[in-house]
This record gives C-alpha cells, sequence and structure tokens, in this order.
C-alpha cells in the first residue's frame, strides 16, 4: 500500500522535469551583470525599468543574486533594453541551441 501512495505522489513529478523556454529569445552567453549593464556575447546591453531575471528553477531573484557568468537566454524590449533572462544550464544550453537550429533549417527548408 505505501509503495502505491509513493507511486501515486511522485508520478506528478515527473511531468514537470523540463521547465517552459520562450522560442523567440536569444541565446547567449552572459559575461557580467549589473541592473544597469548587462554583457551578453561581448554586446553590452541596458536593463529595462521592469527587468526580470529567472534562475534555473523558473523563479524570479533579486539583482544581488544573478551571477556574473551564466548561459542565458534573453528578450529585449522595442527600445533595445533587456526585459527578461532566463539563467540556463549547460544542458538547457544545448537543448536550445539545437532547437533553435532545427527551426532555422525548417525556415530555410520552406
Amino acid at each position: 500500500m505505501r509503495k502505491i501512495l509513493c507511486l501515486l505522489f511522485c508520478l506528478p513529478l515527473l511531468c514537470f522535469a523540463a521547465r517552459p523556454l520562450p522560442l523567440n529569445a536569444t541565446l547567449g552567453d552572459m559575461a557580467s551583470y549589473s541592473p544597469q549593464n548587462i554583457k551578453i556575447d561581448g554586446k553590452t546591453y541596458q536593463g529595462g525599468a521592469g527587468l526580470r531575471v529567472y534562475n534555473t528553477d523558473g523563479l524570479i531573484i533579486m539583482p544581488a543574486a544573478v551571477p556574473q557568468r551564466s548561459p542565458v537566454l534573453f528578450q529585449l524590449e522595442p527600445a533595445g533594453y533587456v526585459w527578461k533572462i532566463w539563467l540556463l544550464t549547460d544542458d538547457e544550453a544545448k537543448s536550445v541551441k539545437q532547437a533553435q537550429q532545427a527551426a532555422k533549417e525548417a525556415a530555410a527548408q520552406q
């Protein structure tokens, strides 16, 4: 009976193994971070007024908790300010890179 109850409680956890990431974000390597200046792939961006940084668990984190170096996905506002940043694990960065390359190849074939 305990085994069945344990399976029933643990099974939903397997459904949430991967977190949803936006398809329209840009992949990059963040080299330094401050809320005003964010250096990604050698280019310096300014943080927007409502900048949100999500950690690898999908939670919004405070600016002091953001690591200086990390693979990231980021989105820009129309004015060019960074609007959202998702910190990625190495495995997530690889899978996002593969997915973006597959999408480019599929678009080129059409």
